[in-house]
């Protein structure tokens, strides 16, 4: 009780008090990342150059679930049924990391957005955790089979480090002969 009068006589230190309080929890790495810093290996992210996914450490890929799946699928070219409005998103990560806090930002290309994004006007999501899934909505022509292929890849870090990428996988309105 002391100390609390102590740190209230001054006005100051009631501040840094109540922030403690106030303040939620601030998010991680992840979020921070702004829109005009591109995910490729041209950039530097936390002073570090960007690896591309072919030079990185681990091999971590995208994978995505369906709507209506019970399965995550990982594949460089990946058929989607026409009408379907949207896909899950994570990573896969070797077992090696599966302990390890993972994030990562994923970004698309043009004929979809991220679902709930607030992160360069839904081109792209982030997750505090590699298993952390974040959505993809198609737009109207991309699930009617009247756009091109959506590209999506991710940059992940562990902590203060280099990010790296992940290779893209690209989604594609399935033909009618097409398979899942």
């Amino acid at each position: 009780m002391m100390i609390l009068k102590s740190a209230l006589s001054f006005p100051w230190m009631a501040v840094f008090l109540l922030m403690g309080i106030i303040i939620p929890e601030s998010h991680g790495y992840a979020s921070w990342l702004k829109c005009y810093v591109e995910l490729d290996d041209t950039e530097v992210i936390m002073n570090h150059y960007v690896v591309p996914s072919n030079k990185a450490d681990h091999s971590v890929e995208i994978e995505i679930q369906p709507e209506g799946a019970s399965e995550w699928m990982t594949s460089p070219v990946v058929y989607v049924k026409p009408g379907m409005e949207s896909v899950k998103v994570r990573l896969k990560v070797p077992q090696a990391l599966q302990m390890e806090t993972v994030q990562y930002v994923v970004e698309t290309t043009e004929g979809a957005l991220f679902a709930d994004s607030t992160m360069c006007d839904g081109k792209r999501a982030y997750a505090r955790d590699y298993d952390t899934e974040v959505v993809l909505k198609f737009n109207d022509d991309f699930s009617t089979n009247k756009s091109h292929a959506v590209e999506i890849w991710a940059g992940w870090a562990m902590g203060h480090e280099e990010v790296r990428l992940t290779p893209r996988l690209k989604l594609e309105p399935r033909k009618d002969e097409q398979e899942l």
